[in-house]
């Protein structure tokens, strides 16, 4: 399914700065909706798979690997002069690569779904 205009723009401006409610601001939603709507966006298949083709090509655009990244981190991380900032260069690098994940995704046994039992008492006995 092509993306309309307005999609278009909106991972245009997301791969600007991966800020998911100013992409949706400055692609033309509603100020006022921008962070919900941002979220939906990223959310539906043909979006994110847009987006990681964006990445990609970005990527690739700055010669940089997956690699590198973590061999540059292992110098900076080993390096007797540790500056924060050429960390936290690298460390956004790794990031743009998709190297580190800021979410957990739970499974139950052989992922399976997971499981949850609640029980409630209401002071019955």
């Amino acid at each position: 399914m092509a993306l309309n205009p307005k999609q278009q723009a909106f991972v245009r401006e997301y791969l600007v700065d991966f800020n998911a409610t100013q992409a949706a601001i400055r692609a033309g939603y509603s100020p006022k909706t921008a962070g919900v709507q941002g979220h939906e966006l990223l959310k539906k298949p043909e979006i994110s798979e847009e987006v990681d083709r964006g990445r990609a090509r970005l990527a690739s655009k700055a010669a940089i690997t997956a690699e590198e990244v973590i061999n540059g981190l292992k110098r900076e991380a080993q390096a007797a002069d540790n500056d924060g900032a050429r960390v936290a260069a690298w460390s956004w690098l790794g990031k743009h690569l998709k190297l580190f994940t800021e979410k957990q995704e739970l499974a139950g046994a052989d992922g399976a779904p997971l499981q949850i039992a609640i029980n409630i008492n209401r002071g019955k006995k």
